[in-house]
């Protein structure tokens, strides 16, 4: 509601005047986000539509997300926080490892035999002595994560769009 009473005060007050109550409340010159939408999201937490960096559509394409197999999962021992060094199957792009700092949300045994997202042409990247190949998508809210799976079997390599 800040966010309406100032766009208010900034208006021509003629213009306000003619304004109705509900087009006062789905107008934000602000950041274009209609505050009386009932879709459940808490736009104070997403931040304004000035804080977001947006990619345009070429960009975005660059990215090459795959289904990948947890293969087998070791504890890396040379991080700070519980990570795991997990070794991928990505089809026709073969095996290779990533690391994840998701040690304290999933134990070895949920994961391994899993289907999951990556970004499977992220640069190459040391992180804590082992070389990451890849990087997970996983979902966070709080304290909880979710790693992104498909919602049935799908073979390994196979192009998330």
């Amino acid at each position: 509601m800040e966010n309406i009473d100032n766009l208010i005060e900034q208006m021509d007050s003629e213009e306000a005047e003619r304004m109705s109550k509900d087009e006062r409340l789905t107008h934000s010159a602000e950041n274009d986000i209609i505050p009386n939408q009932s879709d459940g999201i808490k736009y104070d937490d997403v931040g304004s539509e000035a804080d977001r960096e947006y990619l345009d559509f070429d960009t975005f394409e660059k990215v090459d997300l795959r289904i990948a197999r947890i293969i087998s999962i070791e504890d890396h021992k040379g991080s700070r926080k519980h990570m795991y060094h997990i070794k991928l199957d990505v089809g026709e792009l073969g095996h290779r490892s990533i690391v994840a700092g998701i040690g304290d949300y999933y134990t070895k045994e949920e994961l391994v035999g899993k289907e999951i997202v990556i970004v499977a042409n992220l640069k190459p990247r040391n992180i804590a002595g082992i070389e990451s190949n890849g990087m997970l998508l996983a979902a966070e809210s709080g304290n909880q994560i979710a790693v992104l799976t498909p919602d049935k079997e799908i073979k390994e390599g196979s192009r998330v769009h």
